[in-house]
């Protein structure tokens, strides 16, 4: 067995889960019914996916699509000059932990505006996840909500962000590699099992240590210090996109 969904299997009759020392250590045996296996590399070859999409991706890279952007964001909250923090994973891993940490982020910057992927747009869960959300975050009033969408909206949607907020504490790997790959500063809190620990796994990769938070507070600071500091940002994800290659 390996990661994908990422947990034990618990079954009996399988024998070993083969893992990175990046995403787990030999103390986490514990969490596993099978031995645990430990690879010196990442364990798995990932392809620059937008070298397939170069052409529609540079038609859509363009100053004046982040300033639409950010108009449509300044039309709906009322924020002038926003601050953008992008949560653009999955709904379904929305714990209400991570809901008080965006809490938390949007009293501590007011200019402060959550991109949040929500389900298929008019669904009966998108309804569900939206008042969820609305309830637990007292500014709601700027909350831009997103839906899923074609890959290259999908990737506007993450470039246009100014910070990606990684989820707690069943976090991300494939779209924090793809931000990655966009040069984009992700802040990460790492879970206590492997499903939290990919983006912690793959900034030690990069050898970048800087966005792997210890605490709530400290996850919270460090997003609101990048989303504010553009200078601060901008060397960042230049060492970013000069490490990428390494995962």
């Amino acid at each position: 067995n390996t990661w994908g969904h990422s947990d034990t299997s618990g079954l009996p009759n399988i024998d070993y889960f083969v893992s990175s020392k990046y995403f787990n250590s030999p103390e986490d045996q514990y969490q596993y019914s099978e031995k645990l296996i430990l690879f010196d590399s990442l364990g798995t070859y990932y392809y620059n996916v937008f070298n397939y999409f170069k052409e529609s991706i540079h038609l859509h890279d363009s100053e004046d699509d982040n300033k639409n952007f950010r108009k449509k964001i300044s039309e709906i909250t009322g924020v002038k000059n926003p601050n953008i923090y992008g949560c653009i994973q999955i709904f379904i891993k929305m714990h209400p932990t991570f809901v008080n940490m965006l809490d938390k982020i949007l009293k501590t910057d007011e200019n402060g505006v959550l991109v949040i992927l929500s389900s298929d747009k008019g669904d009966n869960e998108d309804d569900i996840f939206k008042n969820y959300i609305n309830r637990k975050i007292k500014n709601n009033d700027r909350i831009y909500f997103i839906h899923q969408a074609p890959f290259i909206e999908y990737t506007n949607n993450v470039k246009n962000c100014d910070i990606i907020l990684d989820y707690y504490p069943f976090g991300g790997l494939n779209s924090i590699i793809e931000s990655f790959l966009l040069g984009k500063v992700c802040i990460t809190l790492p879970g206590a099992r492997i499903s939290g620990k990919f983006t912690q796994g793959l900034y030690k990769k990069m050898g970048i240590t800087e966005f792997i938070c210890n605490t709530e507070d400290e996850y919270v600071s460090k997003s609101v210090d990048y989303a504010k500091d553009v200078k601060k940002r901008k060397k960042y994800e230049k060492c970013i996109l000069d490490n990428v290659h390494k995962i």
